[in-house]
């Protein structure tokens, strides 16, 4: 019944590794086998909503094979933007309008989360629950609520085709140990219609954001992608994002190598 059921399985063992020495990867493939031997002995980890899930630097290409070796699939790549970089602000295409959102908002939105929700199903990422959509509705609601919501909605003749929702840096600490500039912004959710797609509005949106988080003095703006997703990737990389962490995954947790 929580809102975070959306991103994960219930049933989820992370590992943090830290391994060095002259065969790091060496190290890390110990590691996983002892990790492997630890599951086996934990009551949970063996039902179809269980996750083994380890975080790795995405430039540290050392541990992908180990990673590989052990059954592990890149699953999600968190990217970081450092201020004033990425693409020129750019005009919305004619007849689109970007502006913040406010409480009046509130159905529009939802209709852009869950169509975002539905089509990052393809890809592992999301999982849809019998109450997605309210759960949904009370997390943008209590955002709308702020005075200023940080959700950037485009809108085509009144109509949202596309929307951009950034956390501040005072809602964004939980990101501290993964990127070393401050302060830090966190961007949940990046979405355009189906039909709008490709026609400048989503770097319309997120030249507006960009300009405002620069404004506000935020060192570095952070989001997640999944590693699948033939769209996100491309893009946010033309938006000035480039890899930092790249979760691995294995469902069920005792598929384990």
């Amino acid at each position: 019944g929580e809102v975070g059921r959306i991103w994960g399985v219930p049933d989820q063992h992370w590992l943090t590794p830290i391994v060095g020495g002259p065969e790091p990867a060496r190290a890390l493939d110990s590691l996983l086998t002892s990790w492997r031997d630890q599951l086996e002995d934990l009551p949970t980890g063996t039902g179809s909503e269980s996750a083994a899930l380890v975080s790795w630097p995405a430039r540290d290409v050392c541990g992908i094979a180990p990673l590989q070796r052990h059954g592990l699939q890149p699953y999600t790549v968190l990217a970081a933007r450092q201020r004033r970089r990425g693409v020129p602000p750019s005009l919305p295409p004619r007849d689109v309008t970007i502006r913040l959102a406010d409480r009046s908002d509130l159905t529009q939105v939802v209709g852009l989360l869950m169509e975002e929700h539905r089509y990052e199903q393809h890809f592992g990422g999301v999982f849809l629950q019998p109450d997605t959509a309210e759960q949904t509705r009370k997390v943008a609601a209590r955002a709308l609520e702020r005075d200023r919501s940080w959700i950037w909605l485009a809108e085509r003749r009144g109509r949202a085709v596309g929307l951009l929702w950034v956390s501040p840096p005072e809602r964004s600490r939980w990101a501290k140990s993964l990127v070393k500039a401050r302060p830090i912004a966190h961007i949940g959710y990046g979405v355009v219609t189906a039909a709008e797609r490709g026609n400048g509005i989503g770097t319309a949106l997120v030249g507006q954001a960009h300009q405002a988080l620069d404004s506000h003095g935020v060192g570095v703006s952070v989001l997640n992608y999944a590693a699948m997703n033939p769209l996100s990737g491309p893009f946010w990389h033309r938006m000035g994002y480039r890899p930092v962490w790249t979760t691995w995954e294995i469902r069920p947790a005792l598929a384990l190598r």
